[in-house]
């Protein structure tokens, strides 16, 4: 039932790891194993939006407790990082009101160095 709440592979994987640690009670698996799951899940919705430049559904991820901060995993890009790169200033106005931090770094440069 759990898994097939996921489309991730990398959050099967973390619940198949998980399951094979004995000293971990399965409640508490399943307990992380959602919540990492759901964040994953936030995260990529929050970079598709902002990929399709829809600041109405980025608002509305944002008030159901998205983070302004995301980050991608494999490339380090914050959501901000990615709108500022796609010049997307109705999405930046929109994380920078959600308290997105202007100043994460991603390799030498900020957010705010992309834009300008």
């Amino acid at each position: 039932m759990l898994m097939a709440a996921s489309n991730d592979a990398n959050d099967a994987r973390f619940l198949a790891a998980l399951l094979f640690l004995p000293s971990i009670p399965i409640t508490i698996v399943i307990v992380v194993a959602r919540a990492n799951m759901s964040y994953t899940h936030m995260v990529t919705k929050l970079f598709d939006v902002v990929q399709a430049r829809d600041s109405v559904a980025l608002r509305q991820l944002l008030e159901d407790q998205g983070d302004p901060n995301a980050a991608d995993a494999n490339s380090g890009d914050s959501v901000l990082h990615r709108a500022t790169f796609n010049n997307d200033l109705d999405s930046v106005q929109i994380l920078l009101d959600a308290h997105a931090d202007v100043d994460s770094v991603r390799g030498s440069h900020t957010s705010i160095s992309w834009l300008c």
